[in-house]
């Protein structure tokens, strides 16, 4: 027991010595090749009192000059392209695929091997599946599989290069585009948003004009650029059978049309007259007309649908029959009969894009009672926006508040929170440059920033208000805190800015979705940091009355 406390005891000792032997080594490596650094430093030290001064006796320039730099990046913030999430590869995707309807299930099954076999060779692919006979309610319990649907799914290998993505359902939508009667729409996994990036609601009443004005909105966005796979919800369906009965024929035969209905549905689909028991099982028997009377539509006119005076009435008699194409789906959104046209975006923002779109809905000229919106992405654009704006001003709110509890002023904590604006300004400048689109992504970072930002300017007013209560002048105090916490703030920044630096880069699968993050934070603390230790003694010098 005692050699083991000896140990316990040992270790810690051992550690420190040998920590201390390595640094002894490795230090002079470390300051040489750090030796520029300190060397800027040194005459960052010398040359800031040189630059404080003059903008503290030329404030009116300074802050004239900071207000036309905040309205210029509010200018080009307002031109920079908008998205939901930034996008980025997920190393699978599918297609959904649909052959004109009546196509046996042999060959949809046989379209889509032919398609997986373009791209199974190719050694970015790690593999790829198909199923056919399905539907786009296929995860809903009950749906009806349909033969003519089906789906291609691709699976990219871990290492596979950017752009291989692109490249492979590119080389996909080649080969369907040139199969006669292939329909197919494009889908990644859901991971942040069910919607596609492009969906407008066309709500009508009336099917035949809710099918003809989502036809002209699907035309209408397929010239758009960057609009790619548009898909309508109003697809037509299969061949159906539509018997409309005459009331008035019905009543002079004395016939009831609920009971004629009756009659034609059992004669076609059946009735359940009695079961048959199979041990454990029950089984229905169903009673229903001949094969050779319900097979085909000029037998179904006659069918016997009731007697009048102990004559047979057949169906053609009462009815007219005929064979149409009734709609796939009748899809309700809000109570309301609408069809959803979506796409897909590539190479393009998608606050534009929602714009260009919103210019063809309003160029369609709609008729009285129907109408069309824009949706999807762009709608969750909008909330998650309006969302992040309210919780970045509750931020501030809460940044203020603290502050003025621990300054015990309200002024001081109003000039801290100058820097939030140029925060504002790096951030647009840096998305500029980059040529990054304002995300989500980047509204979180903003509002992480809001609470990183104001630490440089504490420093600077803490020490300010140490040195007035001393009793130095107010702009020798503000030079005097200036040179002293220039290397902290320095320091600190530097450290936020290199840790997030990795994460900037975009390096490993899925990365795109942080580097717009780690960019926002970046950009606008370094550059808030520049402008910090000069426009803030200024303002502090201008607001502050007191010598």
């Amino acid at each position: 027991m005692s050699w083991a406390l000896y140990a316990v005891l040992l270790i810690p000792r051992g550690i420190v010595a040998a920590t201390s032997w390595l640094g002894r080594l490795v230090g002079p490596w470390v300051r040489r090749l750090f030796s520029p650094v300190a060397v800027l430093h040194d005459r960052l030290e010398e040359l800031y009192p040189r630059v404080l001064r003059p903008a503290l006796a030329h404030r009116g320039r300074v802050l004239a000059v900071a207000a036309t730099g905040l309205a210029a990046a509010i200018a080009v913030g307002l031109m920079l392209p908008r998205d939901l999430f930034p996008s980025f590869a997920q190393g699978e995707f599918h297609f959904d695929v649909r052959l004109p309807e009546g196509t046996a299930l042999h060959v949809t099954d046989g379209a889509l091997d032919r398609l997986a076999g373009l791209v199974s060779g190719d050694p970015r692919v790690k593999f790829v599946y198909t199923s056919a006979g399905q539907t786009n309610l296929a995860d809903f319990a009950g749906a009806v599989r349909e033969p003519n649907r089906g789906r291609i799914a691709v699976v990219l290998k871990p290492n596979a290069p950017r752009g291989a993505e692109d490249a492979i359902a590119a080389r996909l939508r080649t080969a369907m585009s040139d199969t006669p009667g292939l329909d197919y729409e494009f889908a990644r996994p859901a991971l942040l948003t069910f919607k596609s990036p492009v969906e407008i609601e066309v709500y009508a009443y009336d099917l035949d004009t809710l099918r003809t004005i989502a036809a002209r909105v699907a035309q209408g966005i397929q010239g758009i650029r960057g609009v790619q796979d548009v898909e309508s919800s109003m697809r037509i369906g299969d061949p159906e059978v539509q018997i409309a009965f005459d009331r008035e024929r019905l009543a002079a035969v004395h016939l009831d049309p609920a009971q004629a209905s009756r009659l034609v549905r059992n004669a076609v689909q059946g009735e359940a007259a009695t079961e048959f028991s199979d041990e454990d099982r029950k089984l229905d028997v169903r009673v229903r007309a001949a094969e050779n009377q319900r097979s085909q539509v000029a037998q179904l006119a006659d069918l016997e649908v009731g007697r009048n005076e102990d004559r047979s009435v057949p169906l053609a008699s009462v009815a007219s029959i005929s064979l149409e194409r009734g709609p796939g789906e009748i899809r309700r959104i809000a109570q309301q009969r609408a069809a959803v046209v979506s796409a897909n975006l590539k190479g393009r923002d998608l606050g534009s894009a929602s714009h260009d779109i919103e210019g063809v809905i309003a160029s369609l000229g709609l008729p009285s009672g129907a109408r069309a919106t824009l949706a999807g992405q762009n709608r969750e654009l909008g909330d998650s926006f309006a969302s992040i704006r309210f919780a970045l001003l509750l931020a501030i709110f809460l940044v203020y508040l603290v502050m003025a509890s621990q300054f015990e002023s309200l002024l001081h904590p109003f000039v801290i929170m100058f820097t939030l604006p140029l925060g504002v300004v790096g951030v647009i400048l840096t998305l500029a440059l980059t040529r990054s689109a304002i995300s989500v992504m980047v509204l979180i970072g903003v509002l992480v920033l809001s609470g990183i930002v104001v630490k440089n300017a504490i420093m600077l007013v803490d020490y300010t208000n140490r040195l007035r209560a001393a009793g130095r002048p107010k702009l020798d105090a503000l030079c005097e805190a200036g040179a002293v916490r220039l290397r902290p703030i320095l320091m600190t920044t530097l450290t936020t800015v290199l840790g997030l630096l990795p994460m900037s880069l975009g390096i490993g699968q899925g990365s795109e979705v942080g580097a717009p993050l780690a960019l926002t934070i970046m950009g606008g603390l370094s550059f808030a940091t520049m402008l910090t230790l000069i426009v803030i003694p200024v303002v502090y010098a201008t607001l502050d009355r007191t010598p």
